[in-house]
């Protein structure tokens, strides 16, 4: 079974899935998806637009990842920092090592897990979280930041009052997803 579709099974006979749609580049779609279970993705950017989740090294972000027309720049906010200034100075996780990775967990660990004022750290309180910088994508959310005309099957959320609910289903046995898991 393929990791995106075991995430999102749920036990009971229930499940929530994931539609196939137009487009479907994997972190809107796991945005997307991640909204249908009811878990709204936060903004993980710090206060000066920099990233804390890297696909790559620290040195390839730094040096050879500049702001181009590629898959890794489209739907980023335009203040998301390139090369120098991309990387956030308290970042969670970097990625793409495949040789020599304890070598570099190692040198990773030793410049960033290090009390504060050694070599000028300064520990932040993190921001608020918010959701994803919505009003500068080009495309349109409703109140509870679903797209005007989601795929038909896609779980979406209409609100407390009325909870999550199946776009267009018409023989989907639970219509309204949060009433039956309210009585699993």
């Amino acid at each position: 079974m393929k990791p995106k579709k075991k995430i999102l099974e749920i036990t009971k006979g229930a499940k929530v899935h994931c539609v196939n749609r137009k487009g479907a580049e994997e972190d809107p779609t796991f945005g997307i998806c991640l909204h249908s279970l009811g878990i709204l993705p936060a903004n993980t950017l710090d206060r000066s637009f920099r990233e804390r989740f890297l696909p790559f090294r620290p040195g390839d972000h730094r040096e050879k990842v500049p702001r181009t027309h590629t898959w890794f720049w489209t739907f980023k906010h335009p203040k998301v920092g390139a090369l120098n200034e991309c990387c956030s100075a308290a970042p969670i996780s970097f990625h793409n090592y495949k040789r020599n990775a304890e070598s570099s967990f190692q040198e990773l660990s030793n410049l960033y897990n290090v009390p504060e004022g050694v070599n000028g750290k300064i520990f932040e309180v993190p921001n608020k979280p918010t959701p994803f910088l919505h009003d500068d994508l080009p495309f349109q959310v409703d109140k509870y930041m679903n797209i005007p005309d989601p795929p038909r099957g896609q779980r979406i959320w209409k609100g407390p009052s009325v909870g999550m609910v199946c776009f267009q289903c018409e023989s989907f046995r639970y219509k309204n997803y949060s009433t039956h898991l309210s009585h699993v």
